[in-house]
């Protein structure tokens, strides 16, 4: 089997190329009459293609040239061109039926870099598209393990014990941590085990951040008042004070300010640092709703005094007019193609003539013609297999509008017409079943 490159012109040694009669090799033949054949196979169930089909060879300055060498031997050219094809395997053939034997070849077409590294000093492309399955991206290996070594010393350990750079303090295995850790991100912690018991004053005012007490006051506040009067509690406390003044809790936040005022007043209490908390929060609701307030006012004054009711005349919008435009704009279209249709349509007579005015027109005229010369035309398929029975008709012009003669082909495809010698006429044919080229310019002689 002979290996070739894919999409490259090559020159081979083919033979011995034998006689068909002796068997022996043939010296001293025409190259120009033998010609050569390649089918390629497909590896997908599909039926062999012909890449090289009856190509003749050249003697010099072709593109396949063939020269004859010594003993049966021959040098032929392939072009790139014949060779451009999926890569696979290939039947090989050259033959002259009248002069040798057929002479055949396997070819294994190849891609140009596994060419190269079976003939070559390629390397065969061996990337690792994949690993277990993941397609992998374009990456140097041996300078990334260049790169860690240089990181972690020239021994080549990646992580060793210790409390140096790139390393890790280890006591049996496990983990030491420093009293203080510098440029450690701890990750959210989720859930505590084993944790020790709590002493009763771990957690202080003073132990947390400003920001948290607040918050925690907040929370507190922010609580509803359903499950939290009981003996001790601020809820009870307040309870108790509104029950003694004969208030009630509103259900308007709003109100909720004023009562607490009426309460401080009333039994000459102090009011809590965390109550004056949830005065300056009703007046940022307040405030904010004033906000909104006025913002749908900004709104509503843009609209009509007295807003057009139903069935009432409306201006038109920017919206309806461009929804109306989009309607118009393609009718104007449409029109315009259809004054082009009706501009032509005009040109054409009231009552087109049909086909059995032409086969009137053809019946009218004498039938043989009347010229000084007696003139055959052939008519005939592509592999001249006559065509029988057909109606052709001679007409002077290339537009078909004066016929000079007309008749029917005999079972030899022919019919003969008296014409003057010297004169161009055009042939017209027709046969049912049949498409013909017309009309066919000959010149009588």
């Amino acid at each position: 089997m002979r290996i070739l490159k894919a999409n490259t012109a090559v020159r081979l040694v083919v033979g011995p190329l034998c006689d068909k009669t002796t068997g022996l090799a043939k010296t001293g033949m025409t190259v120009t009459n033998m010609a050569m054949n390649m089918w390629h196979e497909h590896d997908d169930g599909s039926a062999p293609t012909k890449s090289i089909d009856a190509v003749s060879f050249t003697a010099s300055g072709g593109n396949n040239d063939m020269v004859e060498l010594a003993g049966g031997y021959y040098d032929i050219e392939i072009t790139a061109a014949q060779t451009n094809i999926t890569a696979g395997r290939c039947g090989f053939c050259i033959y002259d039926d009248d002069v040798i034997l057929p002479y055949f070849e396997e070819w294994l077409i190849v891609p140009a870099n596994v060419f190269d590294s079976i003939m070559g000093t390629d390397y065969l492309d061996v990337n690792a598209t994949q690993l277990g399955g993941t397609s992998q991206t374009g990456n140097d290996v041996g300078a990334d393990v260049n790169d860690i070594l240089a990181d972690t010393g020239t021994d080549g350990v990646l992580v060793s014990s210790g409390t140096g750079a790139k390393q890790i303090s280890l006591d049996a295995g496990k983990v030491l941590l420093q009293a203080t850790q510098t440029g450690v991100t701890i990750p959210t912690v989720t859930d505590l085990t084993n944790l020790p018991t709590m002493p009763a004053d771990w957690v202080t005012a003073s132990g947390l951040k400003t920001d948290a007490v607040a918050e925690i006051a907040d929370g507190v506040l922010d609580e509803a008042m359903a499950g939290h009067v009981g003996a001790g509690t601020l809820g009870k406390a307040i309870a108790d004070t509104l029950e003694d003044t004969g208030t009630s809790i509103p259900a308007d936040l709003v109100d909720i300010e004023n009562k607490i005022d009426v309460i401080a007043t009333d039994t000459t209490t102090e009011i809590p640092a965390s109550i004056t908390a949830l005065d300056g929060k009703i007046d940022t609701i307040d405030n904010y709703i004033d906000t909104e307030v006025a913002a749908i006012k900004a709104k509503t004054d843009n609209l009509p005094a007295s807003p057009a009711a139903v069935g009432s005349a409306m201006t038109l919008t920017a919206a309806y007019d461009k929804a109306k435009d989009d309607v118009l704009t393609p009718l104007a279209t449409v029109d315009g193609i259809v004054d082009a249709i009706k501009a032509k349509t005009d040109n054409l007579p009231s009552d087109p003539a049909d086909q059995s005015l032409l086969e009137a027109a053809i019946a009218a005229v004498s039938g043989g013609g009347t010229g000084d010369t007696s003139w055959t035309y052939t008519l005939s398929e592509t592999d001249l297999t006559p065509i029988a029975d057909a109606t052709v008709w001679v007409t002077s012009d290339e537009a078909g509008a004066s016929i000079l003669a007309y008749g029917k082909t005999d079972a030899s495809g022919q019919v003969t017409f008296l014409l003057n010698s010297g004169a161009t006429v055009y042939v017209w044919a027709k046969k049912f079943g049949w498409t013909f080229t017309n009309p066919d310019s000959e010149i009588v002689s």
